[in-house]
């Protein structure tokens, strides 16, 4: 074992300073680009001589984080790195997983993994999507196909999910829906100060909902219940067909 700064080394290398900050250097000076400096890991069955292969599930290395209370030093945080499947010759499929103690503990409990799929979780030891949380329990319900992000919390049949966009008092908080070409083709806004909300298509805005709950369109400014303002030859009809420009609006009874 090597002590350096110790003559009591507790592991194969043990670096102790005392009274100032510490920090350990890699320096490396190259004017070649793909020149660089690693920490490797490397971990096998066997032996040195006669290595093995290793399996699914098994830990590969991580760095643990401790601090001293009391009577000696206690977990605080980690990450490791799994075997994450059957690997293979040139295929070592990994997951990381980086782990907390709670508060009142010393026992560490896993916050979040990236898996070999490159799927992140965040409460959840199996992500569906490119990024899954779930806030309470294991219940987290199939996803369809082609969604990149989840969130769950469906352990019991009275859990609620909620996601907040917050933005300041005199901002506003938006929603966009966008595609390559364009990252705001439509969006969804909310103004703090006036309390005021609109929808916007092909990057125009076609409809708002004011303070009291009226409904505009065409206008932010509805004069009751529902406003709707037209330029020339707007056509706006809830049924039918409509020529020209006229306005067709028809109104529906419980008798109708």
């Amino acid at each position: 074992r090597l002590g350096i700064g110790t003559a009591t080394p507790g592991g194969y290398l043990d670096v102790t300073v005392s009274g100032t900050y510490s920090e350990v250097q890699f320096n490396d000076f190259s004017n070649t680009d793909s020149h660089d400096l690693r920490l490797v890991f490397q971990k096998a069955a066997g032996t040195t001589g006669s290595p093995g292969n290793v399996a699914d599930n098994e830990i590969l290395g991580g760095i643990s984080w401790r601090g001293y209370h009391t009577d000696g030093y206690d977990n605080a945080a980690a990450i490791l790195a799994y075997v994450d499947g059957t690997p293979g010759n040139t295929d070592m499929p990994t997951r990381m997983v980086f782990l907390t103690s709670p508060d009142g503990s010393a026992t560490l409990a896993e916050a979040m993994r990236i898996d070999s799929s490159q799927n992140v979780g965040i409460g959840t030891t199996s992500p569906d999507t490119l990024l899954e949380t779930s806030g309470s329990g294991s219940g987290t319900a199939s996803v369809a196909a082609s969604t990149q992000v989840s969130f769950g919390n469906t352990a019991a049949a009275g859990c609620t999910t909620r996601v907040s966009i917050l933005g300041g008092t005199t901002g506003y908080s938006i929603l966009d829906f966008g595609e390559t070409v364009s990252s705001n083709r439509a969006n969804i806004a909310y103004k703090h100060e006036t309390d005021l909300m609109s929808f916007n298509t092909a990057q125009a805005d076609v409809m708002w909902i004011d303070c009291d709950g009226n409904v505009g369109i065409g206008t932010a400014t509805p004069g009751g219940y529902l406003g709707v303002v037209t330029g020339t030859n707007a056509v706006p009809a809830t049924s039918g067909s409509t020529t020209g420009g006229a306005i067709a609006l028809r109104l529906k009874g419980s008798n109708d």
